[in-house]
């Protein structure tokens, strides 16, 4: 005799992707609950935690890379290269290929230049 008991998985259509998924929270599927909701916290706490500003500032400065203006995705640069130093006039906004460029030995001078 079989005593689990089974719980029925309640679906919905997700508002957000559109997806027939299992419910999470808030007429969500869990990918996007998280991506709505506990992304921006995770992003949150390691700004305050791992490069001791606040996370509107934080915001500020990755909005676009100072280089080229693209702001999908923009990484925290220190310009001195010490990530212990949080001052604002260390910390620029870049983009993935900029960010890789000025780390890498070949392209430095061309983009501090």
């Amino acid at each position: 005799m079989n005593n689990k008991k089974y719980i029925r998985k309640n679906y919905i259509t997700c508002s957000r992707c559109g997806r027939k998924r299992i419910h999470h929270a808030h007429g969500l599927c869990s990918g996007c609950y998280m991506s709505v909701n506990r992304i921006e916290q995770i992003k949150k706490h390691n700004a305050e935690a791992y490069h001791n500003i606040p996370y509107d500032l934080y915001q500020k400065i990755t909005e676009k890379c100072c280089i080229c203006g693209f702001d999908s995705i923009v990484e925290l640069h220190h310009i001195d290269e010490k990530h212990d130093n949080h001052s604002l006039n260390n910390l620029v906004g870049l983009c993935p290929n900029h960010h890789a460029m000025i780390h890498h030995r070949d392209f430095n001078k061309e983009i501090k230049n």
